[in-house]
């Protein structure tokens, strides 16, 4: 509690420390193209006192609360010459140094670092921008490890289930764009290298796809556009109880008009999982679990796609993306009575899934007049997916009982097409209208056929044979936004429209059982957002929206997708779409150090979905985990980050947040009612040894959590890592350690249906060795450009 007093503290220190009133200002050009360049870090220094500041999307920066000094005025920016310039104020309270010219280092532009060493946060007006630096790319290698460590999100590492302040509901995008890709699947899929930024989206506006209740993650992967041939190639290591690997190459090609460019990605190795479990059953008998999982898999992930500037004003971009997946998994679970006792069931379960994701985009992008906010979008996508899977479930102490002793041969297949139609229409003075269309369309086809001898409805031992399902989805949606701009206040207010359709149908040789689930929903969903300047430090935003959670695929598909002897995983195609009104208050500072934030957030949501566990009624001693909707929720959240440069040498990233959700439903014959109180905190230092080299050290802390059938135990892990520039500064050694202490496990008890304790631990002490090495060749083109430039005399880094 001291601590929290302590850190609660710092941040109302920094929050209200008083400041000068002197500022700089000016805008940052490319130097080549005449554009703006946004997110470049300008610092002012004067002794120990360092301001800083990023410029915005239009290339504006404004240093805010400067003393009547003499500054040193830095102002850098990945792939460009450094600028370094004196600035006096000779007696004014400003310095307004109009346009500055960055040029580009094309000369040493092999050497350019495509990543930073530190993340950093930009917040806008409806999301939170994390640019991921080398402080998370070394805690791991793929997507899942990297957004454990983001602010407000969590990762469930047995079953990969991602969650936003502490809500699963979450929608997950790449590029944008939504994927049929399991989201749990997906995060092993992105390697960390290939992730450019993460952006948080709590409470998004009409513009956007209302699913996801809590929210959406957007995960930008890199994407170069530089002048001539440019690219990184990248390889790690990384070891805890076995041994993975990942590597990959990035790379694009950039004339005048068009831009080619493609990435590789593949990380492969062996994962292992192990667990006990201590159950009692409803007919009071007691059974021990030994549970060790081990996964050998290989996943491939590249992509390739084309811009090209038809003309001034029109262009058209497009695109594939290409996944493959081999999975070999393998399940010892050990069952005996009592933890030492002799064991009554020795089962194995195991299977190979060999996904294969293809993904085709196209785009349209038409800007009109000479304002480049004036733009027509055409966007469409078409996803392909298949997943067959042959598995296989053994008793090697029961052979003869083909109730544990089976196979089943899985066939799943699903495809998702999207095309979307924006429009945006700037009038008056800061004013725009943001209006759309939209239509998606999901079809799912999965079949089991299982050997398994189940029970009838006469009591009769039969074979499982075929099951079967079919589930198609349509949405049609259409949008408007109005933005306006009253002086220090900005408003925005939409309205979006959408009709769900959905059609299901469910067959299984077992009694020769059909249903069927048809669905039609017409809905609205406002949103609101209020924007004040209290001055030029301070702002505050008032948000609101209502957003809706349809159930995945996964969670509406009734045949098995995970399981052991005792528990199986499988959707309830009978789930109802949950209905959420979010509201959201957040409070931003800029001080001389850096950025501090405070956000308070309210959420109701209706017919929360939920986990749940049943027993099994073929077999009694098996327990069934799904999905079902319970009643109405109410969660209440506040959150506290700063991101702040303490002195040259050290950053520091602190986030904490404390949530509270009450959860009420139908469970085990009973109504119950629980409140989850959670609270979690996250810390990542950077230290800077020397212009080459370069520490981390992080630690995360996860508040124990309770759902209305069980209590998880909090978790907690410490990170370090460290990063060397080599080669002329073209290459990056990094080596990482995560949970240095070995403390990071799933631990919880539950009394509903079953009385269980369990424990569950993967390798989450892991060394990770990683080398990126950075590399571009100039164009013939390029070169001339710069040489009549040149002789124009406009010299690089001027500012007028």
């Amino acid at each position: 509690m001291n601590r929290i007093l302590l850190l609660l503290t710092l941040f109302t220190q920094i929050a209200f420390s008083q400041t000068d009133k002197n500022f700089i200002s000016g805008i940052i050009i490319n130097k080549n193209t005449k554009e703006p360049v946004p997110y470049v870090t300008i610092y002012a220094k004067n002794g120990n006192e360092i301001k800083t500041n990023l410029s915005d999307e239009s290339g504006v920066f404004n240093l805010q609360n400067l003393s009547n000094k003499t500054y040193n005025l830095t102002i850098e920016a990945i792939g460009y010459k450094t600028i370094n310039k004196t600035i006096e104020f000779n007696g004014k309270n400003y310095v307004d140094l109009k346009k500055i010219f960055l040029e580009e280092n094309v000369e040493a532009l092999d050497a350019v670092v495509l990543r930073a060493e530190t993340s950093t946060v930009t917040q806008k007006i409806d999301r939170l921008v994390i640019n991921v630096g080398k402080d998370l790319t070394s805690v791991g290698t793929d997507a899942s490890s990297v957004l454990n460590n983001v602010q407000s999100v969590s990762v469930d590492q047995q079953t990969g289930e991602l969650s936003l302040r502490g809500n699963s509901n979450v929608r997950v995008l790449i590029d944008g764009k939504p994927t049929n890709i399991p989201t749990d699947q997906l995060l092993q899929q992105i390697p960390s290298n290939a992730i450019k930024s993460i952006e948080l989206i709590t409470n998004p506006s009409a513009k956007y796809n209302p699913e996801g209740n809590s929210g959406i993650i957007n995960i930008e992967l890199v994407k170069n556009t530089r002048q001539g041939i440019n690219g990184s190639v990248n390889a790690n290591t990384q070891y805890g109880r076995n041994f993975r690997h990942t590597g990959g190459v990035n790379l694009n090609y950039k004339t005048k008009n068009v831009n080619y460019y493609g990435n590789y990605n593949i990380n492969g190795g062996k994962k292992n999982t192990f667990g006990k479990l201590d159950r009692v059953n409803p007919d009071q008998s007691t059974n021990y679990q030994d549970i060790n999982g081990n996964d050998d898999f290989l996943n491939q992930l590249f992509k390739v796609g084309v811009d090209i500037d038809l003309a001034e004003k029109t262009s058209i971009g497009v695109s594939t993306t290409q996944s493959f997946v081999d999975l070999d998994y393998r399940n010892n679970t050990i069952i005996s009575e009592t933890k030492n006792s002799t064991p009554t069931s020795n089962n194995i379960f195991a299977f190979t899934r060999k996904p294969y994701n293809q993904t085709y985009n196209a785009e349209l992008h038409q800007q009109f007049g000479e304002n480049k906010d004036h733009e027509l979008s055409l966007e469409a996508m078409y996803s392909d997916r298949t997943q067959p899977e042959d598995s296989q479930w053994s008793n090697s102490l029961n052979t003869n009982d083909n109730s544990t002793n089976y196979t089943e041969d899985i066939s799943n297949k699903n495809n998702l097409t999207l095309i979307n139609l924006d429009y945006t229409l700037p009038f008056a003075e800061e004013s725009y209208i943001e209006t759309g269309l939209a239509y998606r369309e999901e079809n799912t086809d999965n079949e089991n056929f299982s050997t398994q001898e189940v029970n009838n409805i006469d009591g009769d031992p039969v074979s499982r044979d075929l099951s079967n399902f079919t589930y198609g989805r349509k949405i049609y949606s259409a949008y408007f936004n109005y933005k306006q701009q009253f002086e220090k206040l900005g408003v925005q207010a939409g309205l979006r429209a959408e009709s769900y359709h959905i059609d299901g149908d469910f067959h299984t040789d077992v009694d020769n059982q059909d249903s069927s689930i048809n669905q039609k929903v017409n809905s609205l969903y406002p949103s609101f957002f209020a924007t004040y300047e209290l001055n030029e430090d301070n702002q505050i935003q008032f948000s609101y929206s209502r957003r809706v959670d349809r159930p995945s695929i996964r969670q509406v598909t009734p045949i098995r997708s995970w399981g052991t002897p005792l528990t199986t995983s499988r959707g309830n195609p009978n789930l109802k779409q949950e209905f959420t009104n979010s509201l959201e208050v957040r409070y931003n500072r800029e001080v001389g150090i850096g950025n501090v934030s405070a956000t308070a957030f309210y959420r109701n949501t209706k017919d929360n979905i939920s986990r749940t566990i049943s027993v099994d009624p073929t077999m009694p001693e098996r327990a069934i985990m799904s999905y079902d909707n319970f009643d109405d929720t109410n969660s209440y959240g506040f959150e506290l980050a700063s991101y702040l440069r303490i002195q040259n040498w050290w950053r520091l990233n602190a986030s904490t947040d404390f949530y509270t959700r009450e959860i009420r439903g139908f469970v085990a014959g009973e109504n119950r009612s629980v409140t989850n109180n959670r609270f979690n905190f996250r810390v990542s230092n950077t230290f800077t040894a020397s212009d080459k080299l370069t520490f981390q050290l992080s630690t995360m802390y996860r508040g124990a959590s309770e759902s209305l059938q069980r209590v998880r135990k909090p978790m907690h892990m410490v990170n370090t890592g460290a990063s060397y520039k080599v080669l002329k500064d073209k290459g990056t050694i990094s080596l990482g350690v995560s949970d240095i202490f070995n403390t990071f496990g799933f631990r919880f008890n539950s009394d509903a249906p079953f009385e269980q304790d369990g424990e569950f631990k993967w390798e989450s002490r892991r060394i990770t060795l990683g080398f990126v090495y950075n590399f571009g060749i100039k164009s013939k083109e390029k070169e001339n450009d710069r040489g009549q430039q040149g002789q124009e005399g406009d010299g690089g880094g001027d500012m007028f």
